[in-house]
């Protein structure tokens, strides 16, 4: 649910066509209507409905932590690794492998309220290399990650691809895997407000301009610098925090109320990135019709499309209203460990 996230859901806009061999006007067409069914509704003003609770940035946002103690809780950490292969409960003949991380007292609950509203952890991990092999020499090839999150435990597991091995539950494998794990150390914040479109500021390692407030989200365009998550935290014109209904509670009050049937129930999402492209189409042309937009999908601007690098993006943060004094746009800072396990 990150920057890099969004990137997936354009990719899949233009891949399929992309990697055809056959560019043919019906896949060209095919590719049009995706993309203006996906950026019409990006680009949509949308009324919000959403209750608002007092604002304390203690129950937002996680301790950070120490860095001088960083190398004790890896040690802890180190020592708790177990790494397994085990049989894919959901895949039929195939397996995975297995790393089950536990984490000391200090960390907050991995699974609470906050990871799930904030999109982003105290503490993360993620696969960077391996040379595993099984018994006989044979490469152990990955694919597909999962992460499962617990109270004070970690459990990262990546399925081997098809051609590695099927039906094994247990296999002899030796080799180095490496791991990269992060560890929140900062919150670097800073305060927007609609005043302020056009200007640039400086957010983490990066540089950014607030280039427009264009229905619900800032606009925002990267400069330079790092790819940074951004997150954006909705303050009501009375500092107070937004909050979505449950979904119980919103079908509820749409059943009941018919001044909400038309309404959205907001969420505090991640930032997306969009290429730069789509926003000035319907910034510019709020009510084109598929027919004109598809007009401008020529084989030329989908093959560009593809190339589009992070800085070709607008990055979109969505807020309740155009109506808040203030807005705090933050990006959460890491520092990076590698754990190495030999086999």
């Amino acid at each position: 649910m990150k920057i890099k996230l969004s990137f997936l859901i354009i990719l899949s806009v233009f891949s399929n066509y992309l990697k055809a061999q056959n560019k043919s006007e019906e896949n060209r067409k095919a590719v049009a209507k995706r993309a203006y069914l996906h950026y019409s509704e990006t680009f949509k003003k949308k009324d919000y409905v959403f209750y608002k609770v007092d604002f304390n940035e203690t129950d937002y946002f996680f301790k950070t932590i120490d860095e001088n103690k960083i190398k004790d809780y890896l040690d802890y950490i180190k020592k708790s690794l177990k790494l397994e292969i085990i049989k894919n409960s959901n895949t039929s003949g195939f397996s995975d492998l297995k790393l089950t991380v536990n984490l000391p007292d200090f960390f907050e609950d991995l699974n609470n309220y906050k990871f799930r509203e904030l999109y982003h952890n105290q503490i993360d991990i993620k696969n960077i290399s391996s040379d595993l092999v099984d018994e006989f020499n044979n490469p152990l090839k990955l694919s597909y990650v999962t992460k499962e999150y617990s109270s004070k435990k970690i459990i990262y597991t990546r399925m081997f691809s098809k051609d590695t091995i099927h039906d094994a539950e247990l296999v002899n494998f030796k080799g180095t895997i490496k791991y990269e794990m992060e560890f929140l150390t900062n919150y670097d914040k800073i305060e927007i407000s609609l005043d302020q479109i056009g200007s640039e500021f400086m957010l983490g390692k990066a540089s950014y301009k607030l280039i427009d407030y264009f229905n619900n989200p800032f606009i925002i365009k990267k400069l330079s610098g790092p790819l940074e998550s951004i997150y954006i935290v909705n303050l009501t014109e009375d500092g107070k925090l937004t909050k979505p209904y449950s979904y119980s509670e919103f079908n509820n009050l749409k059943e009941n109320d018919s001044a909400f049937v038309n309404k959205n129930n907001f969420y505090n999402s991640p930032s997306s990135g969009v290429p730069e492209f789509f926003y000035h189409v319907f910034k510019n042309e709020p009510n084109i019709t598929f027919g004109e937009f598809e007009k401008l999908m020529t084989f030329e601007k989908i093959e560009e499309l593809n190339k589009f690098n992070y800085f070709d993006t607008i990055i979109m943060l969505p807020t309740v209203s155009n109506l808040n004094p203030k807005y705090i746009l933050y990006t959460p800072q890491y520092k990076t460990e590698i754990i190495e396990i030999n086999k």
